[in-house]
Parts: structure tokens; C-alpha cells; sequence
């Protein structure tokens, strides 16, 4: 999936899905200990959004932008209670942050996909 993702967004650099609570799940363009340590990063970034988001609006957040020159990152929850809502974090640069939005929801809906057919079947 992520190596699909890649083909799609030329200038992506990086593409990690993790747990919410920082777990690994699957990586593209990170070695293994960028991925384990941007993980962290990622779901901690994700905890203090939904902090603040809720004390002020009682929501929870749908997606974190970050943007460092051309380079726009993307961090959206995947709504998905099989699987305790992992995070879609996406990299790329010279891309537009509508598009990239579009390739996160698009992988996230992916990632929902993958891990509801593989809880059906562990109950199945």
C-alpha cells in the first residue's frame, strides 16, 4: 500500500503508519530506527492535538499539518475501532497540502480496509 502511495506522490519522502500509542505498523523511505523514533513523535503529536482540540472545542482532531518550506507533512487518525485508530503520517515536498490531505485520506481509508478484513479474520 505504502509502496503504491509512493508511485502516486513521486516527492514523497517518507510514509509511516503507526498505533496511537507508537507502534510501528508499517514504514516507507525510514530505516527502522527513524520509523520506531518518528512513531513516537507522531502519536505524541497526535495526543497533544486531541488535548487541546478538545478543551477547546470537545472534538477530536481529524489531522495534524506541518510544513517546512516546500516540504508539507500530513498526520491524519484513521477512523477505525478494529484496530484503536492508528495514525497516517505522510512526507513530501513540492506538493500541494490539498493533495497531500487527498493521499492521506486515501491511505488512511486503505489502512482501515487492511485492518478490518484482518480482524474479520481473527474472529472468523
Amino acid at each position: 500500500m505504502l509502496t503504491r502511495l509512493a508511485a502516486e506522490l513521486p516527492t514523497l519522502s517518507s510514509a509511516l503508519v503507526c498505533s496511537s500509542d507508537g507502534r510501528v505498523l508499517a514504514a516507507y523511505g525510514l530505516t527502522t530506527d527513524e520509523a520506531t523514533r518518528l512513531s513516537v513523535l507522531i502519536s505524541s503529536l497526535n495526543a497533544m492535538s486531541t488535548a487541546t482540540t478538545q478543551a477547546h472545542h470537545d472534538r477530536s482532531v481529524d489531522h495534524v499539518t506541518l510544513a517546512s518550506g516546500s516540504a508539507h507533512t500530513v498526520v491524519l487518525t484513521v477512523p477505525s475501532a478494529a484496530a484503536g485508530h492508528p495514525l497516517v503520517a505522510l512526507t513530501a515536498d513540492d506538493v500541494s497540502l490539498g493533495r497531500m490531505l487527498l493521499q492521506a485520506r486515501k491511505t488512511a481509508d486503505g489502512v482501515r480496509d487492511a485492518l478490518e478484513r484482518y480482524a474479520g479474520q481473527l474472529s472468523g
